[in-house]
């Protein structure tokens, strides 16, 4: 993948060999010295529309620039990056497509430069993911800069390949809930476990997420645990977990607790805890979470002043 630093630092040592500044390369590209600026600190890169025009200026090749001036082998000359720029600031993006098809192009030439392509180009260059065969890391490479739709059909061409909850957690983030399910019905038990759950749990449908627990081995279920799935897991599933650690649960627990599981078991738990740790704040924090009448009923019952 392209290093931004490292390409911005180049851009800056070519401007400085030309003896320009930045205004004479702003003008000259015909945009702003800020723009400049922000490609020599790393903050941004070159678009597909102005890498051409910039490399003319600087006197060298697209590549060079994506590759900070490193040593290209003959095969990466030519079928590089910077052939793929070339093509699709000419608005060519069908081209690149069967290039790569034709595996003129390699997809991790692609890959190098996906952070400065539009999810339309993107979409376009790999449309035939049968003929590609992308791999899975292909795939989590790709994933942030791919549109929706696009990833979900290569994940579900190569779900069978998918062979790690890290690599779900990958693409979690870029696919819908029911392309994750799918993954989680294909992965075998021992690939999950509490942390996986937590990290996963906001990609899910809350059935799902029953279902996944319903998996996971009961001892990694810690109070952590079900307290950091506790937003995303369905009510009567979360009520069984925390009842099952009712003696473990204190004023803190209750108040991350609070707004998810029941409210009868919001004031079961009260019942049964230790009244030093039932304080004015703590009432304050879970009071709209209470069963109607239970915080009077604590307040006559303890005697807590504020």
């Amino acid at each position: 993948m392209i290093n931004m630093t490292i390409i911005g630092a180049y851009i800056s040592n070519l401007r400085k060999k030309m003896d320009m500044t930045q205004v004479e390369l702003a003008d000259k590209l015909n945009m702003s010295h800020q723009a400049i600026s922000k490609w020599e600190r790393g903050e941004s890169l070159p678009d597909v529309a102005t890498l051409p025009k910039l490399s003319g200026i600087l006197q060298v090749t697209i590549d060079e620039i994506l590759n900070a001036g490193s040593i290209m082998t003959k095969s990466e000359r030519r079928y590089g990056s910077g052939t793929i720029i070339e093509e699709l600031s000419q608005g060519n993006s069908e081209n690149v497509s069967k290039m790569l098809k034709d595996k003129e192009l390699d997809i991790d030439s692609v890959i190098n430069i996906a952070p400065i392509l539009k999810a339309s180009e993107l979409k376009t260059i790999v449309k035939d993911t049968e003929r590609l065969k992308l791999s899975i890391e292909n795939i989590i490479n790709l994933a942030p800069f791919v549109d929706k739709e696009t990833i979900e059909k290569f994940v579900a061409d190569a779900v069978g390949s998918i062979s790690s909850m890290e690599q779900l957690e990958c693409l979690a983030p870029f696919i819908g809930k029911d392309t994750v399910e799918l993954v989680v019905e294909k992965l075998n038990d021992s690939y999950f476990d509490s942390d996986s759950l937590v990290r996963l749990a906001p990609f899910t449908r809350k059935e799902t997420l029953s279902k996944l627990v319903d998996r996971l081995d009961k001892e990694q279920l810690s109070l952590e645990v079900i307290i950091g799935i506790a937003p995303f897991v369905k009510k009567n599933k979360l009520d069984e977990l925390v009842r099952k650690l009712t003696t473990r649960i204190c004023g803190v627990h209750l108040i991350e607790l609070a707004p998810f599981i029941s409210r009868e078991l919001l004031g079961e738990i009260l019942d049964k805890l230790d009244p030093v740790q039932i304080s004015p704040a703590l009432l304050e924090d879970i009071a709209p979470f209470l069963p109607k009448g239970k915080l009077g009923e604590i307040v006559e019952a303890f005697g807590v002043k504020g």
